[in-house]
């Protein structure tokens, strides 16, 4: 698979590869269909404190979001390739906090009002997978908005290879918020049916980390044009895999929010950030 950036940091190297499809993994394109849980949703432009930041820089950042049928908001950082013209992540994503929740069957949920008034604050840091050897980029989610068994639960998709050299197959890794992977659940088959379940992986078996890949739109209707490739394959030894935080990369960044209907549509906005190396 052909490498199209790399990224040299703090005597790392950090490479994003094509990701080629195959019969395990087929390409996915989503519909939206308009149904009673879209929201009609605008945001406005994204307000930073700083337009330049260096490493420890605590960011604020602040907008207004307009709409009903507000299911989540997130924060969203992604890495801007200028010469490119498209984004990779995420480098930070994690929940906007509502002032009021609801409690479903033990899952908190937040309950937004028309007019959301979102201020938060971002220090820029990188996360790093690390297999105690190799490391890539270790661009994680957050599990859930709020329960008693995923709070600070984060996980990262890939692809898992066995030991075995088996075609490589979906996967999804868990980490708890040390940043200590706590399980790893691979795509199977059952039943003529793909289902998830836990493995243990054993020594010399191997994940290869996603990154998000967006580009924007020229037409605003159409919104961003969302991909997949891969980073650096780690290894399983003895020792779990790990993320750590790194200062992060110099360059441009884009800083925002994303807001998430009922139907699971997202509509995204965007500021950039220009992070500078530390002196």
């Amino acid at each position: 698979m052909p490498i199209f950036r790399t990224f040299n940091h703090l005597g790392k190297t950090f490479e994003l590869v094509s990701l080629e499809t195959t019969a395990e993994n087929p390409p996915q394109k989503q519909m939206w269909p308009q149904a009673p849980g879209a929201g009609e949703i605008e945001i406005d432009p994204i307000t930073l404190s700083v337009s330049e930041a260096i490493p420890g820089t605590v960011v604020s950042l602040s907008t207004r979001v307009c709409g009903r049928n507000i299911a989540f908001i997130y924060a969203d950082v992604l890495l801007y390739d200028d010469e490119l013209g498209q984004a990779y992540g995420p480098v930070y994503r994690d929940y906007v906090r509502a002032a009021n929740n609801k409690e479903v069957r033990g899952v908190i949920y937040p309950v937004w009002e028309e007019v959301v008034h979102v201020a938060l604050e971002y220090i820029p840091t990188l996360r790093i997978l690390s297999d105690g050897v190799n490391s890539g980029f270790g661009f994680v989610s957050p599990e859930q908005y709020g329960s008693l068994s995923a709070i600070g639960t984060y996980w990262i998709n890939g692809l898992y290879t066995t030991s075995e050299g088996q075609t490589p197959r979906d996967a999804k890794m868990y980490f708890n918020s040390a940043g200590k992977m706590e399980k790893l659940v691979v795509a199977g088959t059952k039943f003529g049916r793909k289902a998830m379940r836990e493995v243990k992986p054993k020594t010399g078996e191997q994940f290869t980390p996603l990154v998000q890949l967006l580009s924007p739109s020229q037409d605003k209707a159409t919104g961003w044009q969302e991909a997949k490739c891969l980073t650096n394959t780690l290894t399983f030894y003895d020792r779990a895999i790990t993320w750590t935080e790194d200062p992060p990369i110099p360059g441009t960044y884009l800083v925002g929010v994303i807001i998430q209907d009922l139907d699971g549509r997202l509509v995204r906005e965007y500021t950039k950030l220009t992070l500078q190396a530390a002196d």
